[in-house]
Parts: C-alpha cells; sequence; structure tokens
C-alpha cells in the first residue's frame, strides 16, 4: 500500500467521548479534550497546543462552534471545515434530515 503524506499529530475535541478522540487514543496519536468555557479562552489554548505541536493544517470534522475571525485569519488557507452540505444551506444539527425533507437531494 501506498503510504499517505498526510500525518495526524493531533487530535482535539470538546466532547470527551467524541469518535476522535477514541480513534486517536487507539492508535496513540496525540489527543486532547478540552472543555469549552469561552470562544477567547478555547481558542488561545488551541493556538498553543497547534503550535506546540507543528501544525500545518486544520481539518474540523464535526465541529459545532464558530471561530473568531481573527484565529480563521491566522490560520488562513490552513482550515479545512468539514460539513454534509453546502453552507449556507442547512446549517446546524439534523443536516440530512432538512435535505431529505426540502426535496433538494437528488
Amino acid at each position: 500500500t501506498k503510504k499517505s503524506l498526510i500525518r495526524i499529530v493531533l487530535v482535539i475535541s470538546d466532547n470527551s467521548r467524541a469518535r476522535g478522540l477514541i480513534y486517536a487514543k487507539k492508535n496513540k496519536i496525540n489527543n486532547i479534550f478540552i472543555k469549552y468555557s469561552n470562544r477567547r479562552s478555547f481558542e488561545n489554548r488551541l493556538l498553543h497546543l497547534l503550535k506546540g505541536n507543528k501544525v500545518d493544517l486544520i481539518c474540523l470534522a464535526g465541529f459545532m462552534k464558530v471561530l473568531s475571525p481573527d484565529f480563521v485569519l491566522k490560520w488562513k488557507n490552513k482550515i479545512l471545515n468539514i460539513h454534509p452540505s453546502i453552507l449556507p444551506l442547512f446549517p446546524g444539527l439534523n443536516t440530512h434530515t432538512k435535505i431529505l425533507s426540502s426535496g433538494k437531494s437528488q
């Protein structure tokens, strides 16, 4: 098999039961649970962890918070946001149900 050019160096979640954290633990990938109290402290902690782990690219998967414009600007062109719809259509939770109910699923 061909090796990937991408290496996961850190998994962070504000949900201690997140599948990503479970996967990271099983595969001995650095993983951290951060309790979300407010955006400023959360983003400051994120910045510290990302720099400390020499992260080059952020992939937001199942991330349900809004990052500040300042944070996004610091990581310009280095953030991927995975979302099951074309935003701004069908934002938030229950995206698949909203899409199917709309009749636009074809």
